[in-house]
């Protein structure tokens, strides 16, 4: 288990922590702007349908759970042909869903859990290129394509996956680097930094396995400089980024039979970092790391909860509340400082794996049943605003980008928006 501390950290400004790219108007990695799934677009629409506020809608040839991300006119996925012969990444148009190129490499059908599929990661781009991890059904590649026409830049075998359920790890790219973790069923785990023009590794830090996770790092902003924040079933650990090494390891106790996986990314809410675990066995824990402010500290807990909250849909914060769907079927708010719950309401005939996004003061949630809620994040009562039925399984995050809402479907890429 990683326990030491870095000493000579500069002492974390609390008070200056904010998001970073909290402001952006791209969708440049999975769930968005630093992962935090919230877009400031007002002109989302509350209702749409195959009939309604439909700007386009294009078939895609292969399966994939992976999300759409966008830079500027461009549309980034991940997929699989059918047969398994192939993974690929795609750049699509905004305008329109079409096609501008397709990138693939060779790979084998592997299988996966039922929810899962060969291709259910999500890359990243900062539109210079674009980064994606990519599993043949052996190994996982990180590979690094041009943004214009897909050329690969360059690529890392980063050696056997191993996991019961398959792939899902995503990438994520901030200023001149690209960071992944690589954490497996292992009892040994990798985080790796490359820099994103040339591929060069930069550094990589050994960490303890023990199950897959999927979360995807978030970067931490303060006056001692950028931390990454990675979650796992084992630790929440702040990185340097610049060498790897640890500024601070807090450990997970878990009560249940076997340590719980890591799926939802955590979430950065004023000063506190709020981490979630799960499994498909109903148990969960979920824990809000106050951050600290002396040189050398670890954080401490503000507090924590074992049932309510999701286990694979990642939370959104607004206003010092998070707001969630959980896995079964439910909608709820709790305050983000203390983890007293405002509200918890049942959404019926629905299962959530995909993750809500926000627009604004409104929440987006698609459910495997093909239908979209919108609600309010309003923390003082559940306010569902619609039911938009687009028809077919939808398990992969949206994106928000341009004034438009993009879903992808099990068959299909949809962009909703006036």
């Amino acid at each position: 288990m990683l326990s030491r501390l870095r000493l000579g950290t500069a002492v974390f400004a609390v008070a200056s922590l904010s998001w970073a790219f909290a402001h952006a108007d791209n969708w440049s990695r999975f769930r968005g702007p630093n992962g935090s799934g919230v877009s400031d677009d007002a002109n989302i629409p509350v209702k749409f349908s195959d009939k309604e506020n439909l700007a386009w809608k294009v078939a895609i040839v292969g399966v994939g759970e992976g999300s759409p991300v966008v830079w500027n006119d461009r549309i980034l996925l991940q997929n699989s042909s059918a047969d398994g012969s192939k993974r690929s990444v795609q750049c699509r148009n905004f305008k329109d869903g079409e096609l501008v190129w397709e990138s693939a490499i060779d790979a084998v059908r592997a299988k996966t859990h039922p929810k899962n599929s060969m291709a259910s990661q999500t890359p990243a781009t900062d539109g210079k290129a674009v980064y994606a991890a990519m599993w043949d059904g052996k190994h996982v590649f990180l590979n690094a394509y041009s943004f214009e026409k897909g050329e690969k830049l360059w690529s890392h075998d980063l050696g056997a996956w191993e996991s019961q359920h398959g792939p899902g790890s995503s990438p994520i790219v901030y200023k001149d680097a690209v960071y992944f973790s690589f954490d497996m069923d292992a009892k040994s785990a990798t985080l790796y930094a490359f820099e994103a023009k040339t591929g060069k590794k930069l550094w990589t830090a050994p960490r303890e396995g023990y199950r897959a996770c999927y979360a995807a790092p978030i970067i931490l902003e303060s006056k001692s400089g950028p931390q990454l924040i990675v979650t796992s079933t084992t630790a929440v650990t702040s990185y340097d980024l610049d060498s790897g090494s640890t500024n601070w390891n807090w450990t997970w106790t878990h009560t249940s039979k076997q340590p719980l996986r890591a799926v939802a990314g955590s979430l950065l809410v004023g000063d506190t970092v709020i981490s979630f675990t799960g499994d498909g066995g109903g148990d969960r824990h979920t824990v809000a790391l106050k951050l600290p402010d002396a040189t050398g500290a670890r954080p401490t807990i503000a507090w924590e909860m074992r049932k309510d909250l999701p286990y694979v849909p990642g939370p959104l914060a607004k206003d010092g509340h998070l707001f969630f769907v959980a896995d079964k079927g439910f909608a709820g708010c709790y305050n983000a400082k203390t983890g007293s719950k405002d509200w918890y309401e049942r959404v019926p005939e629905a299962n959530f794996t995909a993750s809500p996004v926000m627009a604004r003061d409104r929440i987006y949630a698609p459910s495997e049943e093909g239908d979209v809620y919108v609600f309010k994040a309003d923390a003082s009562k559940f306010q569902q605003l619609a039911k938009n039925h687009v028809g077919e399984r939808i398990r992969a995050t949206p994106a928000v980008a341009n004034g438009k809402l993009l879903i992808r479907g099990q068959n299909h890429l949809f962009c909703f928006g006036k």
